[in-house]
This record gives C-alpha cells, sequence and structure tokens, in this order.
C-alpha cells in the first residue's frame, strides 16, 4: 500500500498545474476496495475456541476435602500479624517534606 501511494505521490509532485490529474479519485477508492477486500477476512475470523486440558482422574483424588479455612477447630486462632514498624527518622521517611535549595 506504501508503495503505491509513493508512486502516485512521486507523479502528482512532477506533474504540472494544468495537466489532468495521475491519480482520480476512482482509482483511489478501488485500491481501498482491494485492500479492504484482504483485510476483511482477517479482521473478522473469529478467534480459534480453546479447550481446556482435561484434568486426569488421579488428580481429582489427591484434593483434601477440607481447606484450612473451613477447619472445625475452634481452639487454634492465629495472631495478628505484627504492627509495621515506624521509620527511625520521619523525616527521611517522606520525601515531600524534604527541605530544597
Amino acid at each position: 500500500m506504501e508503495a503505491v501511494v509513493s508512486t502516485q505521490s512521486t507523479g502528482v509532485s512532477n506533474q504540472k498545474l494544468h495537466e489532468d490529474p495521475v491519480v482520480t479519485v476512482a482509482q483511489i477508492n478501488l485500491k481501498r476496495k482491494e485492500f479492504d477486500d484482504k483485510c476483511q477476512p482477517i479482521v473478522n475470523k473469529p478467534k480459534p475456541k480453546v479447550e481446556p486440558p482435561p484434568v486426569p482422574a488421579e488428580e481429582k483424588k489427591e484434593e483434601p476435602t477440607e481447606t484450612p479455612m473451613e477447619s472445625t477447630d475452634s481452639n487454634t486462632e492465629q495472631a495478628p500479624p505484627p504492627p509495621a514498624d515506624p521509620p527511625a527518622d520521619p523525616a527521611s521517611a517522606d520525601p515531600s517534606s524534604m527541605d530544597l535549595d
């Protein structure tokens, strides 16, 4: 497509103003239609459907029947995570409070 445009633009630039045009609107529309006819089947082609791989029967048997969240033992409680340590120097933690020269 670029080759056609560059060839036609070279012809137009070398032409005198009183001569008939090198490129007509009908020629441009014809090239556009040819381009669309080649591209539209590719663009409109549906994506192939991907089937998920089958899960082997052995893996299905190995799945645990009870997840850790469903534990019936109420005596075990998880400790909350430790609080984050604040930085030693608060001024160095926030770059917006830095002194600028």
